[in-house]
This record gives structure tokens, sequence and C-alpha cells, in this order.
């Protein structure tokens, strides 16, 4: 979502890493000035589709200390019944962020 990319690039410390993890839509216009981005605050930006498990555990790391938030991150949470609509929603990519299956719900 561009309002996350954005919030990432204002919150990113000098010298700092902004991992774009997942895809977004092929259409997406990151909001950034080149200038303070890169040559005020040296920011590196990466893209991972498929993290190792050291990256993993640096997000995990990182949702722990709460330095992440991700519950607004998901989109959908569905029963455990629905998990073939989750799958399609997922596929199709259109009005889903992150799809979660419930087997509570």
């Amino acid at each position: 979502r561009p309002a996350a990319v954005e919030q990432a690039l204002k919150c990113v410390g000098r010298g700092g890493t902004v991992l774009f993890f997942g895809l977004n839509s092929p259409d997406q216009v990151i909001p950034l000035s080149p200038f303070e981005t890169f040559w005020q605050k040296g920011v590196t930006l990466m893209n991972s589709y498929a993290a190792s498990p050291e990256e993993h555990r640096e997000v995990l790391s990182l949702m722990r200390q709460e330095k992440v938030h991700v519950v607004p991150m998901i989109s959908h949470r569905l029963p455990f019944a629905e998990i073939g609509k989750g799958f399609e929603m997922v596929a199709q990519a259109q009005n889903s962020l992150k799809v979660i299956v419930d087997p509570t719900l």
C-alpha cells in the first residue's frame, strides 16, 4: 500500500534499509524524494518476495519489539471453511493486502 511505503520512507533512519516484502501492484508509484532518501539519509531500498530465514528472524524480532505493527496490514480474516476463497483473493491481488485464515472463526 502506498501509505505503508510512505510511512516506511519517513521512519527509516540515516543509513537504514527499507525492505519491500512481497509484491506491490505493477502500476504502484513510490512517493519518495531522491535527494532526501538517497543523498541526505543514505537509505537502501530492497525487494524480497521469498525471504531468507535470517530475514524472517529479523522481521519476527521487529514485530516482537513492536517496531513493526502488522495488524493494520491484515485486510481479511476468514474461517478455515473459506480457505479456497482466501487463496483466490491472494491470487487476484485486487482488494486484499494480507489474508489470514483463522481456524477459530
